[in-house]
């Protein structure tokens, strides 16, 4: 559960190979530049290596019934011509960041025809990338998860940890770091993985935990301490658990969010039902947090 393996130590000749692999889809977008923001940070300080992937549509064949194939094949030349560029441009910009040996960050470029979702979802599938960084739109770019954006779409698809990244957010580092458990089996290696991620920014990970149901105020409590307990080991100043109540776990987080310093919300999606009911979609578009704190989506 480990969400990136640090590839520092790698030597130049095998260093491509055994770098984790990072994908940002591209469209030049304001919060697609955002995201890239933060996947350059990740790369520079696991080993990362990154790939700004742009996807383009072409209409069906039934729309180009009419018009001749060479035309349509020209389309398409000069679409992948223009994005490549575009990507390469973007690309030269990166040229001057560094891992932590002094060397660049790897970036590669990647056009192709076909739809983001389909085809980051199958990239990943086939184990050429383990972590997605996407932005999204602004103030309701949590709420867009449940309702159905092409980050949520790609969330859906991919079986590897995706960072969504809104519109205004703007990457100061990953100093606090909150891991909203549900208490899941997996929640040692969840946090291990994330413990180990935080070290790399000098950071701090809460594990919050947001009561809901009264009854389950002492057995949450229990379970929390419990989890507590298998980290005594750890300083409190890179580790701390918190538990709250609430009417809802949407506003538990908002509440905490919006009174303690957080650079990022980590969650577990075990199926969509879980994001669902964690971020209900009948919440206000004004939600104050989803307009400028990044998630990321853990998948088990």
């Amino acid at each position: 559960m480990n969400i990136l393996q640090t590839n520092t130590n790698a030597s130049a000749a095998n260093a491509t190979q055994e770098r984790t692999q990072i994908i940002v889809p591209i469209d030049f977008s304001e919060n697609s530049l955002a995201a890239l923001d933060y996947a350059v940070a990740i790369a520079a300080k696991v080993g990362a290596e990154i790939t700004l992937y742009h996807g383009f549509y072409v209409m069906t064949e039934v729309q180009f019934a009419t018009i001749d194939p060479s035309y349509l094949n020209m389309q398409i030349d000069n679409q992948e011509l223009y994005w490549n560029e575009r990507l390469e441009g973007l690309k030269e910009k990166l040229s001057d960041k560094k891992y932590a040996d002094g060397t660049p960050v790897s970036v590669k470029v990647l056009v192709k025809m076909g739809l983001v979702a389909d085809d980051v979802g199958e990239m990943v599938r086939r184990g050429e990338y383990q972590l997605v960084v996407m932005g999204t739109k602004g103030a309701s770019g949590l709420e867009r998860i449940v309702l159905g954006s092409i980050a949520g779409a790609v969330a859906d698809q991919v079986t590897c940890p995706i960072l969504i990244v809104p519109q205004k957010a703007v990457y100061n580092g990953l100093r606090n770091v909150v891991y909203a458990t549900d208490f899941d089996r997996t929640d040692t290696a969840v946090i291990d993985g994330l413990l180990e991620f935080c070290q790399l920014f000098d950071g701090k990970l809460t594990c919050l935990h947001i009561t809901t149901d009264s009854s389950r105020a002492e057995s949450d409590k229990l379970l929390l301490d419990t989890l507590k307990d298998t980290y005594w080991h750890v300083s409190t100043a890179n580790i701390g658990f918190v538990l709250q109540t609430a009417d809802t776990a949407t506003s538990g987080i908002r509440r905490y969010i919006h009174d303690n310093p957080t650079d990022m919300l980590v969650l577990l999606n075990q199926q969509r039902s879980f994001i669902e009911r964690i971020f209900d979609p009948s919440v206000s578009k004004e939600f104050a947090f989803t307009s400028d704190i990044p998630l990321l989506i853990l998948k088990k």
